[in-house]
């Protein structure tokens, strides 16, 4: 499955990475025996080739050359489909590359649909290598594609190719896709529960509940998981008295396997998913995919110093891979956006002006935080228009007008933003006191703005109505402000400012 060197004339923004030696660029792996459809173990040479490919993407990645990465980071998912390092990259890449627009490229499904077809026979067939390397194609064009990441996620399982972190990572990513979907939400509320993750199961089949109010298996399951829960966490499974119930519950404290042909074995205290982690760390100080896996678990209890703390050691470790980074960055974020939500709770208990200003200047800060990190991100990837975005919204908010219309300018082409950044446009130029541009840029963004957009689309009529009246362009003014009134006459001062056009047209 190898594949041939890119020619640097089409790709550019490779460089000195063209120089690699070709046995790293087109690897051949044996991954299964035709016969028993069985995983072979990595060589030591395959493994080194592999680990040799993945730095090669990872690199190639930082620099924004996202197709070549693709190809690296493919290899090695097909070479190591347990490797949750391989496949996070590999994922993560390819979302970069569609800028997080949760469909990935234009007419995917029907591009993936040969690739799909083969999946769906190679999965019949119980042929689960090969449910990998058909899959990762379709990932290539959409890695939000549900259907494929759960195929995938199938060919994990303890009975399949048993890669469980893995299973979940592609469970992860479709629902990143959609969080409400209740299939891929009930697929891996059972990968959680088999692993031990009963409370993120738990909240899984709340949003299958949510979707499917008359399901009866979320119900069930949602009774018989906090049962769970409370056996496993007082330790009487496995009590053979009320006195064991609390013995042996020391952090990895795992009695001994039984003897063979004992009568009654001793069965030793199930591991928590926390403590399993940092064992399995303090085995392997340099397993980067066990400090992810133990980050995220503390990002579900909602423990973020905890998990920045994790983050920053496997950002040590990996040598400042930049998915690390930015993960880490995205829990910085929201740990300063918890320090605002405390601020605020405070404000509205006590009304103080000191108490106002400390969540102004929380605020300010996040703001400045999120600029530096969204400009460094479109630096390192300047053809991400959504990243150009987010740094425009942050320099509005600091009121520089001036760079923020540059940053939305570049950010125009982005279809799935365009009403927000032609609002952006407007209301920067309007801070600049160039009117006749802030109208025009406004006026786009109405009828960019689709039904589902309806209270932007509010916003914008707003603005335009309120712009026309400073510029006493009453007929644009009227025109407008009817338009918002027929969709909420009770938006803001609508009502008084149509009064008072109505005034105006009384005079004259």
């Amino acid at each position: 499955m190898g594949f041939k060197q890119p020619n640097s004339k089409l790709s550019p923004k490779i460089g000195a990475w063209q120089l690699l030696p070709q046995h790293i660029l087109s690897i051949e792996i044996i991954m299964s025996d035709e016969k028993t459809n069985e995983r072979q173990p990595l060589t030591p040479v395959q493994r080194k080739r592999l680990q040799k490919c993945f730095e090669a993407g990872s690199k190639v990645a930082n620099s924004g050359n996202f197709d070549y990465a693709t190809e690296m980071f493919t290899q090695c998912v097909v070479g190591d489909p347990s490797s949750f390092v391989y496949l996070q990259s590999f994922i993560g890449n390819l979302q970069k590359k569609y800028d997080n627009n949760k469909k990935g490229a234009g007419f995917a499904a029907l591009k993936t649909a040969g690739s799909k077809a083969s999946m769906k026979k190679s999965s019949m067939q119980k042929d689960w290598v090969n449910v990998i390397k058909t899959g990762v194609e379709v990932l290539k064009l959409n890695p939000w594609d549900a259907g494929a990441l759960m195929e995938m996620a199938t060919a994990c399982e303890p009975d399949h190719l048993d890669c469980p972190e893995c299973e979940l990572l592609y469970l992860r990513s479709a629902l990143d896709g959609n969080m409400k979907d209740a299939n891929v939400n009930r697929r891996a509320a059972k990968s959680l529960e088999r692993q031990g993750q009963f409370d993120a199961a738990i909240i899984c089949w709340r949003r299958v509940e949510l979707a499917l109010p008359a399901d009866e298996e979320a119900k069930k399951m949602i009774g018989d998981l906090s049962v769970k829960k409370t056996i496993e966490k007082g330790g009487y499974e496995s009590a053979g008295s009320s006195r064991d119930v609390k013995s042996d519950k020391l952090p990895g404290n795992v009695s001994s396997a039984p003897s063979i042909g004992s009568a009654h074995a001793e069965v030793g205290m199930k591991m928590s998913p926390e403590d399993h982690l940092k064992r399995t760390i303090q085995k392997n100080p340099a397993d980067v995919a066990a400090y992810l896996q133990l980050a995220d678990l503390y990002q579900q209890q909602e423990n973020l110093e905890k998990c920045e703390e994790t983050l920053a050691q496997a950002l040590q470790i990996s040598g400042n891979d930049y998915v690390i980074q930015e993960k880490m960055e995205d829990i910085q974020i929201l740990v300063r956006k918890k320090k605002i939500e405390v601020a605020d709770q405070r404000f509205q208990q006590a009304k103080t002006e000191e108490a106002d200003q400390i969540r102004r200047t929380l605020r300010a800060e996040l703001n400045k935080f999120e600029l530096d990190i969204f400009r460094a991100r479109s630096d390192r990837n300047p053809s991400n228009l959504a990243l150009w975005f987010e740094m425009a919204v942050r320099l509005e908010r600091s009121g520089n007008a001036q760079e923020a219309i540059k940053a939305y300018q570049k950010a125009r082409g982005d279809e799935t933003r365009k009403g927000q950044t032609l609002m952006g446009l407007g209301r920067c130029f309007v801070a600049i006191k160039q009117y006749q541009l802030g109208m025009s840029h406004l006026q786009e963004a109405v009828t960019a703005l689709g039904q589902g957009d309806q209270d932007l689309k509010k916003e914008a009529l707003y603005n335009v109505g309120k712009l026309a009246m400073g510029l006493n362009d009453a007929e644009t003014a009227r025109k407008y402000l009817n338009d918002l009134a027929s969709l909420d006459y009770g938006y803001k001062d609508v009502a008084q400012r149509l009064d008072k056009l109505n005034q105006i047209d009384h005079i004259d």
